[in-house]
């Protein structure tokens, strides 16, 4: 996570969202036409990893229909910001604004697909975990929380192999 909430501690979350915007909106400030084509990217991804603490405040504080699919999003969000990441370090060094191709999508979409599976009941990774809690999250379903994390693991590991 890029920083982690504490519910009870609310001040210190504002000074944390606080910092965040200050440097969001000092890059996005800095963008030139020299520059923008591998900063659009990296400020896609720090957007994307601001996406936990939030979507997990928006969690937490409003019993939504999301809090049983709570670890899916994370790491859907988490993928996201990996491949916009990738996608700013390619731009970084080739010069130009990297193409999103098949093969950065892709892996995405299989792990949507096999989340799907996993809502269904389906599962790859039958082993279910020992833990309760994830950070102070509740783990409902060990089977799914297991079967997620090795899903997302996975898939970043394609991601970072992949654009060596």
């Amino acid at each position: 996570m890029l920083f982690a909430i504490n519910k009870n501690n609310m001040a210190s979350n504002g000074v944390l969202v606080f910092i965040f915007l200050i440097i969001a909106i000092t890059i996005f400030n800095k963008r030139s036409d020299s520059n923008k084509f591998h900063l659009d990217y990296f400020l896609c991804h720090l957007f994307a990893l601001f996406l936990f603490p939030v979507s997990y405040l928006f969690l937490s504080f409003f019993d939504s229909a999301l809090n049983k699919y709570y670890f899916a999003l994370g790491a859907a969000v988490h993928i996201l910001a990996l491949i916009f990441m990738i996608l700013h370090v390619q731009s970084s060094v080739i010069g130009y604004r990297a193409k999103v191709k098949v093969h950065h999508i892709l892996p995405f979409v299989i792990f949507i697909f096999l989340c799907i599976l996993d809502f269904f009941h389906i599962h790859i990774f039958e082993f279910p975990t020992a833990q309760t809690k994830f950070y102070d999250i509740e783990i409902t379903n060990q089977l799914s929380f297991n079967n997620i994390l090795f899903i997302k693991q996975i898939t970043s590991i394609y991601l970072s192999i992949s654009h060596l």
